[in-house]
């Protein structure tokens, strides 16, 4: 399961930037796998500020899901230069790769580790 949000900070144009990956607290291991291999992603292809990976148990969404599940916040909108930026079609694709190949990362990830219990 993912969501993806766009982040705001309390002033428009303060200085947070950047982009940043939410878990449940809580969540086990492949969720925090899924989530460092999206964030990796977005920060390689948006070429964001890394805010990494991020826990909370406030997000319903993710505590209530029975599935590895993320809140990909990708840019934030209270920022001048990435509110221009999110705007745009290229951005939009660019988000959109990072996420897919996150996600194709942790599936080959999950899927050698269940090769190697097999073999076990």
């Amino acid at each position: 399961f993912i969501t993806i949000h766009l982040n705001a900070a309390a002033e428009y144009n303060s200085n947070p930037s950047g982009c940043e990956t939410w878990i449940y607290d809580k969540a086990k291991l492949p969720t925090q796998l899924l989530a460092r291999d999206v964030q990796v992603a977005m920060v390689n292809i948006l070429k964001c500020k890394d805010r990494g990976v991020r826990t909370s148990s406030e997000f319903t969404t993710l505590k209530r899901t029975k599935m590895p599940a993320i809140c990909v916040e990708p840019a934030f909108m209270t920022n001048v230069a990435e509110s221009k930026r999110m705007v745009t079609k290229e951005w939009t694709f660019m988000v959109a790769r990072a996420i897919f190949s996150g996600i194709v990362s942790w599936f080959n990830e999950m899927e050698s580790k269940s090769d190697a219990q097999r073999s076990e």
